[in-house]
Order: structure tokens, then C-alpha cells, then sequence
């Protein structure tokens, strides 16, 4: 377990910010370009966890924030090729301690923020969120990503992981993962996709028959995203549990955020999205966050790593 120093909790004015906890899980196996495992270093080595301390006057801060960062190390992770582990059980391996992880620092009193390499991760982080609050009721969610995220095995043209986590949290797909997500707690009724603008009929017949809410980028368009994004997070804060929000990048435009491995034409424009998540953390029953698929080898110019912590210290500011 992570050598948590111990929170604030008794005597803490309403509406103070709760410490962070500020997870790197650096693991690309589950996507076909595994560069995005450097993402989470990259974004601590350009001063991430300062600028969630520090008040940042732009963002209407007094206050920073308390922040413990907890590098969950690289394990051994053989090559697809080798045959010794499948990547899917690589996937679970590093999902089982990223679950154990981001539980026991929700019950310390933190809000968790995980740092991916890819997707996958939200396997982890949903899992352990809901365990935490299992007590309180199902979990919901803001998944803000160009694609669903809801292929299984038999569905998936890649057999990419990354494409499948959403499906599992669900109770679909692979055994091995779907036995590690069982009980996460995902509502589907509390669940939203924003931003979405590339997927398979499959996946979206699994969210539809569910009764999944997916907010397509037409939708933005036509109603603005501060609406839809308001309407995800009161579906999503509805949920019993509490809420949290998982970023996959590419739900970015790639002209302003081009460090993405499966980017998709006309995204969010970074700015606005910023601007309208700010202080989400902030809002009641919000238990964390998870960013997932910056991949700096594709971002020679460091734009899109400088959008990244952008969106992450306006999600935390207050």
C-alpha cells in the first residue's frame, strides 16, 4: 500500500479541496503504440505535481492543493512476442494493483488522480473506486473520449485492450479482466460518453442496450459543450457512490493535441474544454480522475503535454 501521509480530516472548513493523490501507472501494453507508457513521467517530469500545489490565480485559486505522488513502477512486462504473458494478463496484473492502490487512497481521504499510459488503466482506477464506496452505492461516470471504448474479443478488429475497457467495467469481454471488474459498480444509467466521434456498430448496440448516454461531437456542436457537459455530469454525480471523470486525450482535436496514438479528426478545442471542467472536483460526491493515452513521442513540440496539465490543475483548481 502507498506510504500515504495522513490527511486532513476533522476540523476542515466546508467546501476545503481534499488532498491529492496523484497516481503515475506507466503501462502502454494494452494500445498498438506502447509510447504512451512514458506519458505519466513526462507530464511529472514537466512540473505536473507544482502546479497542482500551487495556487494558480488564472484559475480563481487562494489555495493550492496537498499532493502525494505514488509511481506505481513498471513490472515485468514481457514483449507480445515472447509467449511467456499475454498481454491481457499483463493488463490484469497491473489493474489488480492500481485497483488496490486508488481504494485505499479514497478511504485515507484523498482523491485520486491516475496518470495512464494507456486506457486500459480505467480498469484499475473504476474497479478501486468502487470498491472504496461500495458501502455508499454504484459509481458513476464522465468518460470524455473520441472512441466507446466498448469492443470485447469477439468484436474488436485490433484485439487492442485500450478499445475495451468500458466494456468491461460493464461485465463484458475477456473473463479474466471481467472477473478483476467484477462488482466495480458502474451504473450505466450514471454513466455518459462525451466527445465521441469514431466507433463500431458493436459497441455502440452493447452502451445502447444498456441504456449508456454517449453525447456525440455533432451534439456538441449543435448545443455547446458547457450543456452537454453539464447534463454528463448530472447523469454521472446521480449515481449513490459518488462520481469521477476518466480523460482519454484524443477526445481532443489533433490539430491542437496531436501526442495521441488513435487520434480522430474534429475534437474538443482544448481551451474550451478547460474552461468548462473547471472545479469539477470540487462539486459534491466527486471522488477522482483518471487522464490516459498521451503518448510524448508524438508530441515533439510538447503541445499537447502542456494541454494535458492544463485540463488536470483546472479540474482540482477551487
Amino acid at each position: 500500500m502507498p506510504n500515504l501521509s495522513k490527511p486532513p480530516r476533522l476540523g476542515v472548513p466546508a467546501g476545503a479541496p481534499l488532498p491529492i493523490a496523484l497516481i503515475a501507472l506507466p503501462v502502454g501494453v494494452g494500445a498498438p503504440d506502447p509510447g504512451c507508457a512514458k506519458g505519466p513521467d513526462a507530464l511529472l517530469a514537466q512540473g505536473l505535481e507544482e502546479r497542482l500545489r500551487k495556487p494558480d490565480p488564472t484559475l480563481g485559486q487562494t489555495r493550492g492543493r496537498t499532493v502525494e505522488v505514488i509511481r506505481l513502477g513498471p513490472m515485468s512486462t514481457p514483449t507480445r512476442s515472447s509467449g511467456a504473458t499475454s498481454p491481457t494478463s499483463t493488463i490484469r496484473r497491473h489493474a489488480e494493483r492500481l485497483a488496490a492502490t486508488v481504494a485505499e487512497c479514497i478511504r485515507r481521504g484523498y482523491q485520486p488522480l491516475v496518470l495512464g499510459g494507456d486506457h486500459a488503466c480505467a480498469i484499475g482506477t473504476w474497479k478501486g473506486v468502487a470498491e472504496a464506496v461500495a458501502h455508499q452505492g454504484s459509481v458513476g461516470l464522465v468518460w470524455l473520449d473520441a472512441h466507446l471504448d466498448a469492443h470485447t474479443p469477439a468484436t474488436s478488429p485490433s484485439g487492442m485492450v485500450h478499445g475495451m475497457p468500458l466494456a468491461v467495467l460493464l461485465g463484458h469481454g475477456d473473463a479474466r479482466l471481467v472477473g478483476l471488474a467484477q462488482g466495480a459498480g458502474i451504473d450505466p444509467r450514471h454513466l455518459c460518453l462525451v466527445g465521441v466521434r469514431s466507433f463500431e456498430a458493436e459497441e455502440s448496440a452493447l452502451l445502447a442496450g444498456l441504456g449508456v448516454r454517449i453525447i456525440q461531437m455533432a451534439e456538441i456542436d449543435s448545443r455547446g459543450l458547457v450543456a452537454t457537459l453539464r447534463e454528463a455530469i448530472e447523469i454521472a454525480s446521480g449515481a449513490p457512490g459518488g462520481w469521477g471523470v476518466s480523460i482519454d486525450l484524443d477526445v481532443l482535436d489533433p490539430l491542437d493535441a496531436p501526442g495521441v496514438g488513435s487520434p480522430v479528426a474534429h475534437g474538443l478545442e482544448p481551451q474550451e474544454l478547460i474552461d468548462a471542467i473547471a472545479g469539477i472536483a470540487m462539486t459534491p460526491g466527486f471522488l477522482g480522475a483518471e487522464m490516459s493515452e498521451y503518448n510524448p513521442e508524438l508530441d515533439p513540440e510538447g503541445t499537447t503535454g502542456r494541454v494535458a496539465e492544463a485540463l488536470l490543475v483546472s479540474i482540482f483548481s477551487n
